[in-house]
């Protein structure tokens, strides 16, 4: 007998992602919650049913969840890794990617950091976190970068990225050199008394 029917679960996580969200993070998250909730293996696949999103893994659960019938098989986790992890060849074609990623002047840090994330969890899938840190220090243009190298070294990336950011935004408000912009005003000052005279 299930505790719930698919109508009436709530979620308990953030949805499932495939392309955005590590697939090893999110299953052994997943799975701990449904170790809490003491769950038998039905109610696993009604909540897994609602925390999954996308065509693809529907259709694969669709596929595949009739061959499941206890929980404590780790073959349901491991058949979700074996189709959701990413292939050799993604991983490579991230890496190139990751390595043509520049944050310009005037570019968009969230979208920086979001296009960043998404390629390193291809690129260098079961990772640590804090693995980010120097590949992401990689793709800061060349000021912002030496700027960061000055401040004290972080240990953690969730500590690096805020970092980043509030140095990235004293750089926009501060705006280019200013003394780069008096020079060419001062010539052209220079210029206009040398046609008075």
């Amino acid at each position: 007998m299930t505790k719930f029917k698919a109508l009436d679960v709530r979620r308990v996580m953030e949805l499932f992602k495939k392309g955005e969200d590590d697939p090893v993070v999110w299953m052994s998250i997943f799975m701990k919650k449904v170790r809490n909730g003491n769950l038998n293996v039905e109610e696993c696949k009604v909540l897994f049913k609602r925390h999954v999103e996308g065509v693809e893994v529907r259709e694969w659960m669709a596929k595949n969840a009739h061959q499941y019938t206890t929980i404590e098989e780790t073959q349901f986790e491991q058949a979700f890794l074996d189709r959701f992890m990413p292939t050799e060849a993604e991983s490579q074609q991230a890496v190139y990617k990751l390595s043509q990623l520049k944050l310009s002047p005037t570019g968009d840090f969230e979208a920086h950091v979001k296009n960043f994330e998404a390629k390193m969890r291809v690129a260098q899938p079961r990772y640590e976190i804090n693995a980010r840190m120097f590949p992401f220090l990689g793709t800061l243009y060349a000021s912002l970068s030496m700027e960061i190298t000055t401040e004290p070294a972080h240990k953690e990336y969730a500590k690096l990225i805020p970092q980043v950011l509030f140095l990235y935004q004293q750089k926009q408000k501060k705006g280019p050199n200013p003394s780069a912009k008096m020079a060419p005003a001062a010539k052209s000052a220079d210029n206009v008394k040398q046609l008075r005279t």
